[in-house]
């Protein structure tokens, strides 16, 4: 077994504020993580952004001290505490079911935190106040969890793990138990929060969209490995892996299978098609039979079935957004989303569909991306 940080009082310098070095953890001989590295600068806010079961939540529990690794070690500011118990971390947790005490004033529950260390009573009192004032909550300190709204509550949750001043704040799913206008507004107070306080945050999400909205940087995660860790920009416009593509965007990507025939051209299922010069200086030095372009709305537009270099397609269904459509069309078998303003009009029958921005180009086998598109 590696080392995890057991019986290492001294410090361990690193350029990052919080260093997950070969985190491995299994269940039963089921690897939830496996080798996973993972750095987060002071003052950054972190999403792990993947499907259930992909290891996200294990990772999280690691940090915070509330499951023990197989392997690896974890660093926070410049100390290994892997040996550590949870309570002596300083590491503020909320649960995505905010865990509150019932019995318990909202002022009483954001003491618990306080109370548990010896704080003495003034000096409690005070930050209570401002963890309430952060989180706009001052004037319902008196108030029961039960007297609350589901946003309410997760405020008292944040204040509650902000009253300790934690060296780190861990959000578990925060906004899931949220309705959907609900959950829009709270993810602009908790970035607010976080311009705020300068906390170092890492929130676990399996919404790609909290994540993309509220994150610096976001480690898309499956199986548990971390695929890519990257800002938001860099993972929507160059995804590492055919998944990032898919996993990340709304709507995802969707990938295109293109063949190369002996004779150089290219066929989309039984349609040969004739891609752009720019296209084709993109797919000219991938040598593959075959391989997926990772098409989003954006890098489509629809034009006539005759225009030079388009993929003869068939509209399909167009849903309405309000400021929006998204047109989805059939090409060569295949399904694609094009993305058109409300004022723009939308033909029937045959189309033609323009790729007009070069896309990420995968292996069909891997899921890789291959060479640098765009």
């Amino acid at each position: 077994m590696t080392d995890h940080g057991d019986n290492q009082q001294g410090r361990n310098l690193t350029s990052a504020y919080l260093s997950i070095s070969g985190m491995a953890k299994a269940y039963r001989g089921t690897p939830a993580l496996k080798s996973v590295d993972l750095d987060v600068n002071e003052g950054e806010f972190v999403a792990l952004l993947g499907p259930s079961g992909c290891g996200k939540s294990t990772l999280l529990r690691l940090v915070a001290g509330l499951l023990e690794p197989d392997e690896g070690t974890i660093t926070l500011a410049d100390q290994r505490i892997g040996h550590l118990p949870a309570y002596k971390r300083d590491i503020g947790l909320v649960f995505q079911n905010y865990a509150l005490f019932p019995h318990m004033t909202v002022a009483r529950n954001v003491r618990f935190g306080l109370d548990m260390r010896n704080m003495p009573r003034a000096e409690a009192e005070t930050r209570v106040a401002d963890a309430l004032a952060l989180v706009k909550l001052e004037h319902l300190a008196a108030r029961m969890p039960s007297e609350l709204s589901g946003g309410q509550q997760q405020r008292v949750a944040l204040a509650r793990a902000i009253a300790i001043r934690p060296r780190l704040l861990l959000l578990d799913e925060p906004l899931s138990n949220l309705d959907a206008v609900l959950r829009a507004s709270v993810r602009t107070e908790l970035r607010e929060l976080h311009a705020r306080t300068g906390l170092t945050i890492v929130m676990v999400t399996h919404d790609q969209v909290e994540a993309m909205t509220m994150a610096d940087r976001i480690a898309v995660m499956s199986d548990g490995e971390v695929l890519q860790h990257d800002t938001p920009q860099q993972i929507y416009e160059q995804p590492a892996s055919d998944f990032v593509a898919k996993f990340v965007g709304t709507p995802p990507a969707a990938m295109l299978q293109v063949d190369r025939k002996i004779d150089g051209r290219f066929a989309v299922g039984d349609t040969i098609w004739s891609p752009s010069p720019e296209l084709e200086a993109v797919l000219a030095p991938i040598q593959r039979v075959a391989v997926a372009l990772g098409l989003r709305p954006d890098h489509l537009a629809l034009t006539s079935a005759d225009a030079p270099h388009a993929l003869p397609a068939t509209i399909r269904t167009v849903e309405y957004l309000g400021a929006e459509r998204l047109v989805h069309v059939e090409a060569g078998g295949q399904m694609l989303v094009i993305r058109l303003s409300a004022d723009e009009p939308v033909v029937t029958g045959a189309v033609g569909v323009a790729i007009v921005k070069s896309p990420p180009v995968f292996d069909l086998t891997t899921g890789l991306r291959l060479g640098r598109a765009g």
